[in-house]
């Protein structure tokens, strides 16, 4: 099967390379970690036993913290590495988990997986919610690695795919000791795809578990950025393409009711801050950049732009209403809305939130968040939570119940790897 799927992905690789040529020269996110991506991790030195925790991106690398230091809390003997595929989720990684080795997931070729494997040695491997590579967990399955998956989810787009061709995941879930799910209905799925019921644990969403408990979140921004008491800030998270247009549009409407309104817009890729910057200034609006410092001169029109890493929190936490991006224009997906509804804050997002379906379920059916479908939705909710503060602060405490409630899922998960390793410490 190695094979069979070296000559796919070469044969994915010749009719792509051109494209990925040009990507590489003009956009260094596919030059980064290059080397590591073809095997050249770091060796792991010593004989202690080994934690190999893998996220593809931002959201499951955070997803992680709790799972790491609850494992690291039992296991404190163990070594523990983490893995990740994009730009954004290894400089995560890095500030996250500084005591851990954190490393590029290699591209699925076998011979790549090995070398891999064979650096960093690995006694247990964690992925993150569904980065699934055949190549990978048949080949640390066949050195008697146990593979688990946590914080499970499988997508109805990824369902229907995965249902079409049905013999492709089965062969790489056979290599799979344990699947933790996120919800019953993702567990469904699992069994319908062939996975044994007896692999399958519900375990709940560790991103519950990821936030601070009791909306515990980091300092505000408002004295940094220089926003006055009377002040309400409007904080749009995570945007997309497109998405900022409707928000100045919409922001420059609202204003009108509210003169006391500001706009902080964080995009989700940092590559876009240029641009958003320059989408700020042609609607006619100065833009305040908070990397130089948040200029307490800048005119009560002035739009912020968060264009620093790891602050999102941070603007969440200054917020008076929160806009949670990738969600107002298809095909969208979504962004995290825990982490504003953890804080206590009224959360608006759009219909695209498909990678969010079930905090978006939870939270709606709490009335602690709210819906929009456009940008009428969109001012009209923003109308109403900034006219009625006690709506605002209301729909806020729902919204962090809702998340205290559905903490939990770190130990659960805990304790099915717990038995998985069960057998291994007997025998040593």
């Amino acid at each position: 099967m190695s094979l069979v799927w070296d000559v796919l992905y070469l044969f994915g690789l010749v009719l792509g390379f051109p494209v990925l040529l040009y990507r590489m020269m003009t956009q260094r996110k596919y030059r980064s970690g290059i080397l590591e991506r073809l095997g050249g991790v770091p060796r792991r030195t010593g004989a202690r036993e080994c934690f190999w925790v893998h996220g593809v991106s931002v959201g499951e690398v955070l997803a992680s913290r709790t799972l790491i230091t609850g494992f690291h809390e039992r296991h404190p003997d163990w070594d523990v590495v983490v893995s990740t595929t994009t730009d954004t989720g290894y400089q995560a990684a890095r500030r996250t988990f500084s005591d851990c080795l954190v490393i590029r997931y290699p591209l699925d070729f076998s011979l790549l997986v090995s070398r891999s494997l064979s650096r960093i040695r690995p006694s247990l491997i964690v992925l993150m919610e569904l980065e699934l590579w055949p190549n990978f967990v048949r080949i640390a399955s066949g050195r008697g690695v146990p593979v688990v998956i946590a914080n499970g989810r499988l997508s109805e787009r990824s369902y229907r795919m995965q249902r079409t061709f049905r013999l492709l995941p089965a062969a790489s879930y056979g290599h799979v000791r344990r699947i933790c799910a996120q919800t019953d209905s993702y567990a469904r799925r699992f069994e319908d795809l062939g996975v044994p019921s007896d692999r399958i644990v519900v375990t709940g969403s560790l991103k519950y578990d990821a936030v601070a408990p009791g909306g515990k979140g980091p300092a505000d921004l408002r004295g940094d950025l220089g926003l006055a008491d009377d002040e309400k800030l409007l904080v749009a998270g995570s945007t997309a393409p497109g998405e900022e247009e409707i928000l100045l549009d919409v922001y420059a409407r609202v204003k009108e009711e509210f003169p006391r309104l500001r706009l902080a817009i964080v995009p989700r890729h940092p590559e876009r801050f240029e641009e958003v910057a320059s989408i700020i200034g042609r609607r006619g609006f100065e833009v305040l950049r908070r990397s130089d410092g948040g200029a307490k001169d800048a005119g009560s029109d002035a739009v912020i732009l968060g264009e620093t890493m790891g602050e999102l929190l941070r603007f969440y936490a200054s917020a008076s209403v929160v806009f949670v991006g990738k969600s107002l224009i298809a095909p969208g997906g979504g962004q995290s809305i825990i982490e504003p509804a953890s804080l206590g804050k009224p959360v608006v997002f759009g219909r695209h939130v498909s990678n969010f379906r079930e905090t978006r379920d939870l939270l709606l059916a709490r009335e602690a968040a709210v819906e929009v479908a456009d940008a009428e939705g969109l001012r009209g909710a923003l109308e109403r939570l900034l006219a009625d503060e006690t709506l605002a602060a209301d729909m806020g405490r729902r919204a962090r119940r809702a998340v205290e409630e559905a903490r939990g899922a770190t130990q659960l998960t805990l304790d099915v790897i717990e038995d998985i390793l069960a057998p291994r410490a007997k025998s040593v």
